[in-house]
């Protein structure tokens, strides 16, 4: 059985996958100051993934 699972998670992974392109509103509100003060703390993995999140939805909406 778990077997067969493999083998249908990985002919799934092969299949073409899609991105739709959908309208996409992107804010960004955060300080450079805030992120420059976390990386002292080392506190600074969230405001980084927010902006690659923020880079990912910009790359989303350029329509390329």
């Amino acid at each position: 059985m778990q077997r067969v699972l493999l083998i249908a998670i990985f002919v799934a992974a092969l299949l073409p996958s899609h991105t739709l392109k959908a309208q996409v509103t992107i804010n960004g509100l955060v300080d450079c100051g805030v992120w420059v003060k976390a990386r002292e703390t080392d506190r600074s993995s969230a405001l980084e993934h927010r902006l690659l999140g923020l880079l990912n939805g910009m790359a989303l909406g350029s329509k390329r």
